[in-house]
């Protein structure tokens, strides 16, 4: 098996290696990839680690890495929080979208390819990403009016099915971009008035196959992607378009993914906790 990064911003996950195919998915600067198969010199199929999605991508837009540096890099990395936020060395900039990977970053940068690369953005290490379903509500926010794409992760173009995945994995919660798998993931909620903020909602077309997705935030409203990334009122029937006056999607089923803190009893220990739950929100 071969191993190769993303080396640039973000690139196309192609469902055949023809550019006129479906998107699939992207890999973000960072994301690891498996190696599955060479067709030529110029394609090659690749399993993302990040979301799981097979397809094909331009060979030339990643860089080949051993499988110890694959392994340091899966297990060593922080995650940029910025919806952009260029990335330097010493004869280029780029810029790098949310979600994309900074392995062994040492808080000021990190080598890759013989090269050192600075970011002065907010990251996060991480082993110490947070399962915080208001920070979670807070980073999706900032995606609210990015247009929607087939495949795409980024506030330029994202689609229903890449938007959990991107948000989730800076809170450590590893999400396929495959609906019939996000759906597996997480305990089942019966009723939308026992929903959480942070749970994720499924929805299906007449034909009842699962065919979007969105994150419940409170006061019985959703983030979600439906032309552009937008927040909707939801009851047990589905998604209400307020400005369409009509019922947009189906409601299939709840999922909660991100686990619940059990109850404690409240002590010195315990309020120091929440000081610095506090002082982490100030991060956003």
């Amino acid at each position: 098996m071969a191993y190769a990064i993303c080396s640039l911003s973000a690139i196309s996950v192609w469902s055949k290696p023809n550019v006129k195919s479906e998107q699939l998915s992207q890999a973000l600067f960072g994301d690891l990839l498996e190696i599955i198969d060479i067709r030529a010199k110029k394609w090659v199929k690749v399993r993302l680690e990040s979301d799981q999605i097979i397809g094909w991508i331009l060979r030339e837009q990643v860089s080949a890495l051993s499988i110890e540096d694959y392994e340091r890099f899966k297990a060593d990395f922080s995650v940029n929080l910025e919806l952009f936020h260029p990335l330097l060395t010493e004869k280029k900039s780029f810029p790098i979208p949310f979600g994309s990977r900074l392995p062994l970053f040492d808080g000021l940068g990190f080598q890759l390819n013989g090269e050192r690369f600075t970011f002065s953005g907010r990251a996060i290490v991480a082993n110490e990403r947070k399962t915080d379903p208001i920070i979670l509500e807070k980073l999706g926010r900032k995606f609210l009016n990015a247009p929607y794409s087939p495949g795409g992760k980024t506030a330029i173009g994202i689609d229903p099915t890449g938007l959990a995945p991107v948000l989730f994995s800076s809170m450590g919660i590893a999400l396929c971009k495959n609906i019939e798998s996000q759906v597996q993931k997480g305990q089942d909620i019966y009723f939308v008035e026992e929903a959480k903020l942070g749970d994720l909602a499924f929805f299906q077309s007449k034909r009842t196959r699962l065919d979007h997705i969105g994150i419940l935030l409170e006061g019985n409203q959703i983030l979600h992607v439906d032309e552009k990334v937008r927040i909707d009122k939801i009851d047990h029937y589905g998604i209400y378009n307020t400005k369409a006056q009509r019922y947009t999607y189906e409601l299939r089923t709840i999922k909660r993914v991100i686990p619940r803190p059990k109850p404690i009893i409240e002590s010195a220990s315990s309020s120091n906790e929440v000081d610095s739950s506090e002082n982490q929100m100030t991060m956003f």
